[in-house]
């Protein structure tokens, strides 16, 4: 499972699409026109990129060493359905992962997974900030923190434990000594909870699965 989250208001968003060296890196040929084409150049470029982000951190939990080129990953959306949310799959160096993207006026937000269609997953985006870029905004530690709580406290809630049993921290591979993606603990022993935590300028997002 994967999910990826853009701040379209962030500085280093706006008008990101008149960035040729960019949009080079991230998009094939086809898509370049297409969105040099589109009614909204900007959009195009991040919905895109969250695509492809969603699936590569989906795929990097199975495959830490699968390549990260954006171009290697290849969103295929389904033209049928319309609005704000968007369906398609990614074609990855390994297996397709089945995305949704969220398209809001503030942020695009995508959730990914490789098994099924990702509607049955639980997601959030939360605000961190008010107003696009201000002090602190580019503090990691300070976005993490805050994505981690508010995922922590939503996954209590779904398996109905108080909110301080539940913890989000990251693990070590114990053979490889390979820091691993974040994961759930409960009460301290690590759960089969599957999640992907995210964050870009004023937002922060999440997405687990509770089997």
């Amino acid at each position: 499972m994967g999910n990826d989250i853009v701040d379209r208001r962030a500085v280093d968003a706006a008008g990101k699409s008149r960035d040729a060296r960019f949009v080079r890196r991230v998009l094939t040929d086809q898509e370049d026109r297409a969105c040099r084409q589109s009614v909204d150049p900007d959009q195009y470029l991040w919905v895109a990129w969250a695509a492809r982000e969603t699936a590569y951190k989906a795929m990097a939990k199975s495959w830490p060493d699968i390549s990260a080129s954006p171009r290697r990953y290849q969103p295929v959306f389904d033209d049928s359905i319309g609005g704000q949310n968007l369906r398609g799959v990614v074609q990855t160096p390994k297996t397709p992962v089945y995305i949704l993207v969220m398209i809001r006026a503030d942020y695009i937000h995508c959730i990914g997974q490789t098994r099924q269609s990702p509607e049955h997953l639980v997601w959030g985006v939360e605000r961190l900030f008010a107003q696009p870029d201000p002090a602190g905004n580019h503090d990691p530690d300070r976005q993490s923190a805050v994505v981690r709580r508010a995922a922590a406290t939503r996954v209590a809630a779904c398996i109905k434990l108080p909110a301080a049993d539940v913890g989000i921290r990251r693990r070590q591979d114990q053979v490889s000594r390979q820091i691993l993606p974040p994961g759930v603990y409960i009460r301290g022993v690590y759960s089969e909870i599957d999640i992907s935590l995210s964050h870009h300028g004023r937002f922060a997002a999440y997405a687990f699965s509770i089997s």
